[in-house]
């Protein structure tokens, strides 16, 4: 009785990087940290193009870059998360403190028959946290860009990975 042949896997042989290729996405990369960066001082415009050269770059380049391309996207992304909270937080709280939202539980409550004169003290406080929150949130988008771009950098510099990126 004949035993079925057993299949190895395939071994892929790394390719061969081009060294001029390579030190152009190690620039690129280099400045799509440095556009993230200065984009905390200037309103995110430049961040719109770093976003732009990472996912231009994000799958042709190699592992190394590659890891930091997808770094850069992934500051750029968690950064617009922290900024859209922060505006969700505004607009709570402007409907809280404008008196639409504590109208609206007003007469949810008063259709329920409990006394809603207790909710007038608490709509200035809930709007004050609630921008407080928004200010926590966008100093954190902006911390986080700063810090993160800052780190990606320093590890390109040094052409270590993001992760756990073979190289």
């Amino acid at each position: 009785m004949t035993e079925p042949p057993v299949v190895q896997p395939a071994v892929t042989e790394p390719q061969s990087v081009d060294p001029v290729l390579a030190g152009f996405d190690h620039l690129v990369a280099l400045a799509g940290y440095v556009l993230l960066f200065v984009s905390v001082f200037m309103v995110g415009v430049p961040a719109l193009a770093a976003l732009a050269l990472a996912y231009a770059h994000k799958s042709d380049t190699h592992l190394l870059a590659r890891s930091h391309f997808r770094f850069q996207l992934r500051i750029f992304w968690t950064a617009i998360l922290f900024l859209a909270l922060a505006l969700g937080s505004v607009v709570v709280s402007v409907l809280v403190g404008g008196g639409w939202l504590f109208r609206l539980l007003a007469h949810a409550i008063a259709q329920s028959g409990s006394g809603a004169s207790h909710l007038s003290a608490w709509t200035g406080g809930i709007a004050a946290l609630l921008f407080g929150c928004a200010f926590f949130l966008v100093g954190l988008a902006l911390l986080w860009t700063l810090g993160a771009s800052l780190f990606g950098f320093l590890r390109l510099l040094y052409n270590k990975p993001i992760g756990h990126a073979p190289v």
